[in-house]
């Protein structure tokens, strides 16, 4: 239980700060109250768990408008407003005493309170999309997807339902289908280069057409480059309602709002003009950045991976787990091979599941991974590679990944590519049949060492593949058989999740570094072991005859 003259003792402490008694108290808090900067304060602790609970600070609504004192809260018919000076990464609450903990919030009140003007701009800045939020009164969930986010341009707006999207005219969306395009009002993007005397609404200062002009027209400093200034100066604008989205630069990170605007009176003029000269009225609209690009660099993708094409060849089991996580790593543009279809034996290692039961594999996927944004674009071809006279033109992918199981294909394929030089980097990937061992072999045709240096021996005849570990007996143990010569192996999600992780990691490591030398990849629950040309065998019939 915490105890409240404790709370009133560490307060003390405090020579800037005069001590009140308790302002409320119910059965599970306690507000003790202090004055500070001529305004009324309280500090709030939980009494039955001090420890596990942090404290926190409020003010009074009377305070002025302030960084870090969020919106207004209504609490037993008292007004408030919460301080927000901690971020919960910060520390480990439970670590610290009461007092501690007190006076973390006390020294950072007081800090708050000491800040420079352009201090109070940048803490203004870091949360400028809360207060922004907080002053929006939305009809839809706004969706922006930009792509050139340093660019003006005229975006687009589409709609379903309760949601629109405001969308640049270049991103291809693989579900414009299901959105009707509504070209009413006119939206257009300003990118803001310089954010100097840019503050957020606030509970008591709402935006107004000073704070448009202040952007577009500063005498001061130039907010928007020369292009955007010009771009605004020669758009045409007739009607009275448009909708502007900036976007800003802050101390921590890119953001983008967006407001619309209403006009008094109608007419056509041109939009810089209008945005000067006449009278109108501005609400804040609260808008979702989540372009593919930007939601990328908030996990922090390599965004190089956005421009490649990857192929993938197999879409059986370990051939969705590398779907799935190409996408996810930033590749947006994915082209998948395979003719066979997906049957209840397999959903509990495949990503599909059972809702694609009875369709081939490459159209249930192509489903699942362009749900996942609207601007990933699968191309699925239904058919097996080369045995269906299914080639790859040189040149059309970036990458190319084979998750077939079958090793006939995997050296047939190589045998064509070594033949033709090709120009495609490839991943030869496999599972082994005892469920634990698996491999990813890297091959630039231009480097030594190829597919069918693993079936090779040192006197260059053609053996089984001699990097596989699993012996026959551990093979048959695991085989399922089901008559008229078909098999599976009984592997799981282990093997699986295992080497499509290297995989990932072997993609990543081919578009950021300069890999010089082809190698193999050994993978098993203990260990991840590179051989790099430890594979090359020098009398290989396919990559030193060709």
């Amino acid at each position: 239980m915490a105890d409240i003259d404790e709370v009133k003792r560490i307060l003390q402490k405090y020579e800037e700060l005069k001590i009140n008694d308790v302002d409320l108290e119910d059965e599970g808090w306690a507000f003790v109250g202090f004055a500070f900067k001529n305004n009324q304060f309280s500090i709030v602790v939980n009494k039955i768990d001090p420890i596990t609970e942090m404290p926190m600070i409020i003010a009074n609504n009377d305070i002025a408008d302030y960084p870090h004192i969020m919106g207004e809260y209504e609490y037993k018919d008292k007004k408030i407003r919460y301080i927000c000076l901690l971020e919960s990464t910060d520390f480990v609450k439970s670590l610290l005493s009461l007092e501690e903990k007190i006076s973390l919030l006390i020294e950072q009140l007081l800090r708050l309170f000491q800040l420079s003007k352009s201090q109070i701009e940048k803490e203004y800045q870091k949360e400028f999309l809360y207060y922004w939020d907080a002053s929006s009164k939305n009809e839809d969930r706004i969706y922006l997807l930009l792509s050139e986010d340093n660019k003006v341009q005229q975006l687009s707006k589409y709609k379903k339902e309760n949601s629109a999207r405001f969308i640049s005219n270049n991103i291809k969306q693989n579900d414009k289908a299901q959105w009707k395009h509504d070209p009413n009002p006119p939206i257009y993007y300003i990118p803001i280069i310089d954010n100097r005397g840019i503050l957020p609404p606030t509970l008591k200062g709402k935006w107004s057409k000073k704070d448009i002009v202040n952007i577009i027209d500063d005498r001061q400093c130039s907010k928007i480059s020369n292009d955007t200034y010009k771009f605004l100066s020669e758009q045409n604008f007739t009607g009275r309602e448009l909708i502007l989205v900036f976007g800003m630069k802050t101390p921590y990170n890119t953001i983008s709002f967006a407001c619309s605007i209403t006009f008094r009176l109608g007419g056509q003029d041109k939009l810089l003009t209008k945005l000067l000269s006449a009278d109108y009225n501005i609400a804040c609209l609260e808008t979702t950045r989540c372009d593919y690009e930007f939601l990328n660099k908030q996990i922090g993708n390599d965004i190089s991976l956005l421009d490649k094409k990857v192929a993938i060849i197999g879409a059986g089991s370990l051939g969705s787990y590398v779907a799935n996580e190409v996408i996810r790593s930033g590749v947006k543009q994915l082209t998948i091979y395979d003719d066979d279809t997906l049957s209840e034996q397999n959903i509990l290692r495949h990503t599909i599941g059972m809702s694609g039961v009875g369709y081939t594999k490459v159209i249930a996927l192509k489903a699942t991974l362009q749900h996942i944004h609207p601007e990933i674009l699968v191309n699925s071809i239904s058919a097996r590679f080369f045995e269906d006279n299914v080639t790859i033109t040189s040149g059309k992918y970036d990458l190319i990944i084979f998750t077939v199981g079958s090793s006939d294909t995997q050296l047939e394929c190589n045998k064509e590519f070594s033949k033709a030089h090709n120009k495609e980097k490839v991943i030869y990937a496999w599972l082994e049949a005892d469920g634990i061992n698996s491999h990813v072999l890297y091959v630039d045709y231009k480097n030594h060492g190829c597919f069918q240096c693993l079936f090779t021996d040192t006197g260059g005849a053609l053996v089984n593949n001699k990097v596989n570990v699993a012996n026959e007996g551990v093979i048959e143990e695991r085989t399922i058989r089901n008559s008229c010569g078909g098999t599976r192996v009984a592997y799981g999600t282990e093997i699986i999740s295992r080497t499509t992780s290297v995989i990932i990691n072997t993609l990543k490591k081919i578009f950021t570094e300069n890999c010089d030398e082809n190698f193999l990849i050994d993978i098993n629950p203990q260990k991840v072991d590179n051989r790099k040309l430890g594979f090359y065998e020098s009398k290989c019939r396919c990559c030193n005859e060709n």
